[in-house]
């Protein structure tokens, strides 16, 4: 009778198991990974990804010894980690040119749409309404923000205002009625302060300007024209919620 004893284990082998394991954690844990194919990554971190691209490539072709179930899982672990590397989600997005008045543009446009969308979405009847006599109504509130987007947007880009402003002759406030033409008014202003925003560079910010806050930098300015919009959207807010209706930054959410 013919007894069939296991093949001993070579030992090269663990040898061989214990440097793989070696180069796939160097590949995945002292090189970034997230840096292949990026404009400025060293050649290490090429060499270290190439490497490692070439071990997973053997173990899911069968090449490598299956013995091991450590070097399996650190080879399972090293394809996902290359997967997700080589993905849109892992590649960082380019630095604007210009942070300071791109981050400025970003939260102008955030107030923008909410104030565009509550007054479409306000009924033309309520736009007479007053929680109280003393204050603006809902009409009111988008002509003075009309009047003070073209005001300040204007000082910055160093024109006078085509429109609007608040002397009594020229406001939007006090002249504009109707909701087609408080919409249409406050949507002009809005265009105007795009332009302003899509000219501004960090450096053109810098430089000051006279305005009825006294000498500020022009994109601090723009600044305070976004927090004056978000200031009065807080009273859209109010104003929309006491006529049983949900303001646009809280739709997601009800």
């Amino acid at each position: 009778m013919v007894v069939r004893t296991e093949a001993p284990v070579r030992p090269g082998r663990k040898f061989r198991e214990e440097g793989i394991l070696q180069a796939v954690r160097a590949s995945y844990v002292d090189a970034d990974l997230t840096t292949r194919g990026r404009a400025g990554s060293s050649p290490d971190d090429e060499q270290r990804m190439a490497r490692l691209r070439s071990l997973v490539w053997r173990y899911v072709a069968g090449k490598l010894p299956q013995g091991g179930e450590v070097m399996k899982k650190s080879l399972l672990i090293s394809a996902c980690l290359l997967a997700f590397a080589a993905s849109p989600f892992a590649q960082e997005p380019a630095s604007p040119a210009n942070p300071l008045s791109a981050g400025a543009k970003r939260s102008y446009d955030i107030i923008k749409g909410y104030i565009v969308k509550a007054a479409a979405k306000m009924p033309e009847e309520h736009y007479a309404f007053k929680p109280t006599p003393d204050v603006r109504s809902f009409g009111q509130l988008l002509g003075h923000i009309a009047d003070s987007n073209f005001v300040i947007c204007a000082t910055v880009a160093g024109e006078k205002p085509p429109m609007g402003g608040f002397d009594a002759e020229t406001s939007l406030e006090q002249s504009k009625k109707t909701k087609a033409d408080l919409s249409k008014a406050l949507a002009d202003s809005f265009a105007y302060c795009d332009k302003v925003h899509a000219g501004m560079t960090d450096a053109a910010g810098a430089a000051t300007t006279k305005s009825f806050v006294g000498e500020i930098a022009k994109l601090s300015f723009l600044e305070f024209n976004t927090h004056h919009d978000f200031e009065h959207y807080g009273n859209i807010v109010t104003y929309m919620r006491l006529k049983g209706l949900v303001p646009p930054s809280s739709e997601r959410t009800q």
